[in-house]
């Protein structure tokens, strides 16, 4: 891990941006090729050095862990299978050496593919679930009755965007429900609500195309949400890289947890075998992170 100059005090604050994280979102942390290196240590330099404090919504940190296995255990099998697909052109080689040797070259790429997944993206998994878990670094907030007498009343009006469709001549012919995510959405409000002067500034993030934008413009929440979130105060953005620009516009908080070139770190001399599962691990990771000569 590498750290670039610290800000002078004059940029610190004395209070955290609150940033609402959906799951689709945190999702997207670690899955492969998605959130660039970059992006994502600024995002944890932010929230490890108390820029930002994560407000994650009981129903997220629900789902977050409902679906957050599974995709880990996708994205590996993903990053293997694009290589283990070649396997079969062995079958069109004549000579028995050369399909040996073409094996043990998809062998290597499996395991190099594998390391470069569990290393990299897998750790990112494994950290943001501990950041979630820490109080210093997020904020639960939990669905009570202010929460389900609004979200109850949308969906008894079917009103747009969880229970109905923008055109209001249609909505007895829809049964869209977006329990979730209205549940998510009026959490983070009311939560906001209560707690007015705990944050700099509230954000709420999310890569949902869907569910909580404005209709054929995901870069704006939809009008039937605005009030909310004017009357907290709090900014729609559908880009993690525009929040950070926004929070550290000095970019004074770069903390390099993973190098660009961290696959020069995944070669064998970089391994050893686990005693107690028989499986590799590497030598260099110390509480989650790959660290650099």
């Amino acid at each position: 891990m590498q750290m670039k100059d610290s800000p002078d005090s004059s940029y610190l604050l004395d209070r955290p941006y609150g940033v609402v994280l959906d799951t689709n979102l945190l999702i997207y942390l670690f899955q492969p090729d998605v959130i660039p290196t970059t992006v994502y240590n600024k995002f944890i330099s932010c929230l490890l050095m108390g820029r930002i404090k994560l407000i994650v919504p009981e129903q997220v940190k629900y789902e977050w862990e409902k679906h957050k296995t599974n995709k880990d255990a996708e994205y590996h099998r993903n990053a293997v299978k694009e290589i283990e697909r070649h396997r079969i052109l062995s079958n069109y080689m004549e000579g028995e050496k050369e399909k040996v040797s073409f094996n043990a070259q998809i062998d290597l790429l499996v395991k190099m593919a594998a390391r470069n997944y569990r290393y990299n993206f897998g750790i990112r998994a494994r950290n943001l679930s501990e950041h979630i878990e820490d109080p210093h670094l997020t904020t639960i907030p939990k669905r009570n009755h202010d929460v389900d007498s609004i979200v109850v009343e949308m969906s008894l009006n079917k009103r747009a965007p969880f229970f109905g469709p923008d055109d209001e001549n249609l909505k007895d012919k829809t049964n869209k429900n977006e329990m979730a995510d209205a549940v998510i959405f009026f959490t983070a409000y009311d939560f906001i609500k209560n707690h007015k002067g705990t944050f700099e500034k509230v954000y709420f993030i999310t890569v949902n195309k869907n569910d909580f934008c404005k209709k054929g413009d995901d870069s704006r929440l939809h009008p039937n949400l605005q009030p909310y979130a004017d009357e907290i105060g709090m900014v729609y953005y559908n880009n993690l890289e525009r929040l950070l620009k926004e929070v550290d516009p000095k970019e004074h908080y770069n903390l390099e947890f993973y190098a660009q070139n961290s696959s020069i770190y995944l070669s064998d001399k970089y391994f050893e075998k686990c005693p107690k599962c028989e499986g590799e691990v590497h030598k260099m990771v110390i509480a989650g992170i790959l660290l650099q000569n």
